[in-house]
């Protein structure tokens, strides 16, 4: 079978099956299964895969019509223009956290000291923590994780993108036991309310760690307890950087009613929706 025969015979299929992303999803996977980019199925259409390709790109579209993501199969995500591992494990890194990272390296840039402290809170693939260690000289970026799996994912992922020597890699709840105080602490907290999990589409519902995506009754309580932890770990006026699923009242409510921060922004994504939440903590005292 060639490859033009190939794609086009997969791209239908995913149609019918009612795949908005059909033949991306299709090239991604084929593209995937001959070790080539994406535009080598275009220049070179006549390309007869072989046997056990076939039988390799068979099994990923069955697996695809299950509606697995596309990045577990390929085994990775792109995040940032940098190629993250990511498996089962971890949360896929989505575009819309690319906004938190734009919003935290803007801040970054007004602290005039030798070396940022930031703490990645809940780092999973460590999509976020990796693009700040990358992204500025001199840091040094602690990433915490409830789940040891992840922490193996994320410690990967800073050693394939040669950043590991700026960070340290932390096994715990939140910010339980972390000492020290830090420029930027930064979060992409679970924010889908628990009695919606159901309603997810299956791919994200059937596959990706419940753990990552739990956000509680309303969907901001971990976002309410580092609101809370926070202002004992930040610098006076040190920053708060969350990730929020377009609701934001009720975390602004908790923010309102601490008395450590006193600047708050809120930031939209791409689609005009409410995406993250910074606040500023006090300059005027040390809370911690």
């Amino acid at each position: 079978m060639q490859l033009k025969e190939a794609l086009k015979e997969a791209a239908e299929r995913l149609k019918g099956a009612g795949f908005s992303t059909s033949v991306l999803d299709a090239e991604v996977l084929l593209a995937y299964v001959i070790n080539r980019e994406r535009p080598f199925l275009y220049s070179h259409p006549d390309y007869v895969l072989t046997g056990e390709e076939k039988w390799r790109y068979e099994e990923l579209l069955r697996r695809r019509l299950n509606h697995e993501p596309v990045a577990y199969l390929v085994g990775k995500k792109e995040f940032w223009s940098r190629p993250f591992l990511v498996d089962r494990r971890v949360l896929i890194p989505r575009p819309e956290t690319e906004v938190l990272v734009e919003a935290a390296l803007e801040l970054a840039r007004r602290f005039s000291v030798p070396g940022l402290k930031i703490i990645d809170v809940g780092t999973g693939s460590g999509a976020i923590g990796i693009t700040m260690a990358a992204e500025i000289e001199r840091v040094l970026v602690l990433a915490t994780d409830i789940s040891r799996d992840a922490l193996a994912v994320a410690t990967e992922n800073a050693r394939r993108l040669k950043v590991k020597e700026k960070m340290d890699f932390v096994l715990c709840s939140g910010l339980e036991g972390i000492s020290g105080a830090f420029h930027l602490i930064l979060s992409n907290p679970p924010y889908v309310p628990t009695g919606e999990i159901d309603h997810l589409p299956a791919g994200i519902r059937d596959f990706e760690p419940l753990i990552a995506l739990d956000g509680g009754v309303t969907g901001t309580e971990l976002h309410g307890e580092l609101i809370r932890e926070a202002k004992k770990r930040l610098v006076p006026g040190g920053w708060l950087v969350l990730e929020v699923g377009g609701e934001t009242r009720g975390i602004e409510k908790i923010a309102l009613e601490e008395d450590s921060y006193d600047e708050m922004k809120i930031i939209n994504d791409y689609h005009g929706q409410a995406r993250v939440l910074a606040l500023r903590k006090s300059n005027r005292t040390d809370h911690g």
